[in-house]
């Protein structure tokens, strides 16, 4: 029957197929912070949780060998970095009382706070990193200014980027003191496109391109207390392994809600009744791990929070 509603064994699997379905559509998004890095792939069916990232440097130079000699090898990179994940899990608990009170939460509300709730850790493990390159910009203390991020453009320049898309991140109060000082240069950058377009209000993720670089606003970067610790960095300088479910399905134990999940997801969902509690456990859960990969292709920009 088409309007057919499921009861018994496998009624926790319907419900868990549709919040994945879910999860794996909010997903889909990339307005993240986690586009502006590195992606690693998982090892699959390895059974390890850290993975090693091959260095190959392409910037080699061709030399004369002479007649008849052979050309001398070049070494290439084994794995001098390693990133190791971890799990990352959120529980939300619905208990009888909440169903019976007519509170209506739907699967799509379900699935959208376990995304959201794994997109700010993603993002909290990327600040983590980005708070610790060499070379910063900014003064602690003070406001961020654009004479910093120009600091910290000028900086990567020197750093041979071959090409590479260029993030900048900020907190909120990092992004609000540049536009505050962006509006006050005056004269004829008020009036560019780029900067115009900057100066308005704009949400969390992504807000815009200047000056060649595109500009996130997030609230899950570091802060000590004192000083906030945003980055400009290529794409490269931090690396991201997030293991998908096909990489581990084979490696835990039979698992039916995993199995509602599609292979290339980095989130899924279980449920699990407590009769004893009259509690409904919603359980989402992800595999991932974040490492400085390239310091000198990252600047960190210390301001006052």
């Amino acid at each position: 029957m088409a309007n057919e509603v499921s009861h018994g064994n496998n009624a926790d699997l319907k419900v868990a197929s549709i919040l994945n379905s879910f999860v794996h559509f909010l997903l889909a998004d990339r307005s993240d912070i986690r586009s502006t890095v590195l992606q690693v792939s998982p090892p699959n069916d390895r059974g390890s949780l850290a993975v090693k990232i091959p260095q190959v440097l392409f910037d080699d130079i061709m030399a004369a060998p002479g007649e008849s000699t052979a050309v001398n090898p070049t070494a290439l990179g084994d794995g001098a970095a390693t990133v190791t994940a971890a799990r990352q899990a959120l529980r939300y608990d619905m208990s009888d009382e909440f169903f019976l009170s007519g509170a209506s939460v739907t699967p799509e509300m379900l699935a959208q706070g376990i995304v959201d709730g794994y997109i700010r850790r993603a993002a909290a493990l990327i600040g983590a990193v980005i708070n610790g390159f060499s070379d910063t910009a900014g003064t602690s203390g003070a406001a961020l200014v654009v004479s910093d991020i120009y600091d910290a453009h000028f900086e990567l320049q020197k750093n041979l980027l071959d090409g590479e898309p260029v993030s900048c991140v900020l907190t909120p109060k990092q992004f609000t003191d540049f536009q505050s000082s962006l509006r006050g240069e005056g004269g004829a950058m008020q009036w560019v496109p780029a900067t115009a377009d900057m100066l308005g209000i704009k949400p969390m993720g992504y807000v815009g391109s200047w000056n060649g670089v595109d500009f996130y606003k997030n609230a899950q970067l570091a802060n000590d207390g004192t000083d906030d610790f945003g980055a400009m960095y290529a794409r490269s300088a931090v690396a991201m392994a997030q293991f998908t479910v096909g990489a581990i399905r084979s490696l835990l134990p039979p698992n039916g809600f995993m199995d509602t999940a599609r292979d290339e997801q980095v989130v899924w969902v279980e449920k699990n009744r407590t009769s004893e509690s009259g509690l409904t456990k919603y359980v989402g859960h992800a595999i991932a791990g974040v490492i400085l990969n390239e310091d000198a292709r990252g600047v960190t920009i210390q301001t006052v929070d």
